[in-house]
């Protein structure tokens, strides 16, 4: 079962047009429930019973949470409480004259219009941040808009519920593995030993 926190699902009735945890339960396709998470907007347990974290955010949240070092704070959060943690960026954003640029999608939704330029926001600032969070560990998704998060969200909960050899895709890529000796010298492999495996 997914896991949403009690601001999250406020978040999405007030902002979202969504009437209750049922409807957002139908809309993702998945059994949800409520609870008040210390940190991540979903959680779960994955196929090897160890937690799961996805923390959702637009881009202009992104980029103020960034700024006041609140962002910091929760994936620190979240890497304490959880052995894998997604942040899931939503929004259409790019480059204009190497500012930062927000879209938003047409009442009809067959088009996306841009809406605001970030005067004080490199486009290639936040870029530096998501390849900076990625070599922390953090896995960075980004989605265009919030029915395309549900859908990923739904996507990430089913794959990591599965074992890893119920997988087919890519199932030739294998992960690389530390060998066992390294060097002649003994106290190498019990070194090794005390390191957690790849």
């Amino acid at each position: 079962m997914l896991t949403i926190d009690r601001r999250e699902i406020k978040e999405m009735i007030e902002h979202r047009h969504i009437g209750n945890l049922a409807e957002l339960s139908l809309l993702i396709g998945l059994p949800l429930q409520e609870s008040t998470l210390e940190a991540g907007d979903f959680a779960f347990l994955n196929h090897n019973s160890e937690p799961d974290a996805i923390e959702r955010c637009a881009i202009s949240n992104y980029m103020q949470k960034l700024r006041s070092g609140e962002l910091e704070s929760q994936l620190t959060r979240c890497s304490e409480n959880f052995s894998n943690v997604t942040l899931l960026i939503e929004d259409i954003y790019d480059e204009v004259g190497g500012l930062l640029s927000h879209y938003k999608k047409s009442k009809e939704g067959n088009a996306y219009y841009r809406v605001r330029i970030e005067p004080s926001t490199h486009y290639s600032e936040i870029k530096a941040s998501i390849i900076r969070l990625s070599e922390l560990g953090f896995e960075v998704l980004e989605s265009p808009n919030f029915n395309c998060s549900l859908q990923i969200i739904k996507t990430i909960y089913n794959n990591r519920r599965k074992a890893d050899s119920s997988h087919t895709l890519f199932s030739k890529i294998r992960a690389i593995k530390i060998p066992a000796k390294l060097s002649k010298n003994p106290a190498v492999p019990r070194l090794l030993a005390l390191c957690p495996r790849m």
